[in-house]
């Protein structure tokens, strides 16, 4: 059977904080109805929290947008998650995408009586998040460099709280297509009720690894990719999901997965879109 893959486009969130790169309110009404259009499935379009300055503008794109999935970052706390909720709340289909900073993760007592606090707190703050969204998407930072235990205990956490979507992330833009084939197997081998989520991955692109990291991740089970259009974002950039929709058409060796992209429609939304800066 042929699963469906969804892509999740963070240009106006993530891409957003490459150099030099700035929508103004009407440009990012206009990228939305164009990913829309294009056929993404996810639409991430501010971190309301980290950014207010964005708040008003994602009111006026909330009203446009009807088919996509909206989405809103949001750190681990009660605030954050109620103002990205609050921001939504006109919204056809929100997505609440909740992340818990590695530092905090690599605090965990795995061996404390009784539990770690903050699994609990994960726990909460994620059925805090469902309760006001159709979808919660929980993104434990810096993926590829936690260990394996942490990793797997905070996941349990969040798919206990309500998460659907587990969201792995590789910030460096350093791991090999490789590593993230044995990142996902893994987390499947160790976590077997991650069969009832969409386990997804967010790479960014420091070495170039990006697009193949992205079909190691769906061939090992992943079945939603992040990205912007062209790749732009900070440092070394994100996937470029324009080239993953390509690649997927022309692989030699098909993937058992589809799209629902457009990909004429993204080749033009690129068009408008600044390119990323190299080095």
């Amino acid at each position: 059977m042929t699963d469906e893959l969804k892509l999740f486009d963070t240009t106006l969130r993530d891409g957003q904080l490459s150099p030099d790169v700035h929508f103004g309110s009407d440009e990012r009404i206009e990228i939305a109805c164009a990913l829309e259009r294009a056929g993404l499935d996810v639409i991430e379009v501010a971190f309301p929290g980290m950014h207010p300055e964005d708040i008003s503008s994602t009111r006026l794109l909330v009203e446009r947008i009807h088919s996509a999935t909206l989405c809103c970052l949001a750190r681990m706390n009660t605030a954050d998650i109620d103002t990205a909720a609050d921001v939504l709340s006109r919204c056809s289909n929100p997505r609440l995408h909740v992340y818990l900073d590695a530092k905090t993760i690599r605090a965990l007592d795995l061996n404390k009586a009784g539990g770690d606090q903050t699994l609990r707190m994960v726990e909460k703050m994620v059925a805090h998040a469902r309760n006001l969204a159709a979808e919660v998407e929980f993104s434990p930072q810096d993926t590829t460099r936690l260990e394996l235990e942490l990793l797997v205990a905070v996941t349990r956490a969040a798919l206990a709280g309500g998460a659907r979507i587990i969201n792995l992330s590789d910030t460096t833009g350093t791991c090999s297509p490789e590593e993230i084939r044995t990142l996902f197997q893994r987390l499947f081998e160790r976590i077997p009720e991650l069969d009832q989520a969409v386990v997804s991955l967010h790479a960014h692109d420091h070495l170039g690894n990006s697009i193949d990291n992205a079909l190691s991740a769906i061939q090992a089970g992943g079945r939603q990719i992040e990205g912007t259009i062209n790749g732009i974002g900070p440092a070394g950039g994100n996937t470029d999901i324009v080239k993953v929709v390509q690649r997927l058409e022309t692989e030699v060796d098909p993937l058992d997965v589809y799209v629902k992209a457009d990909y004429q429609g993204l080749q033009e939304l690129s068009k408008r879109i600044p390119k990323r800066r190299k080095g």
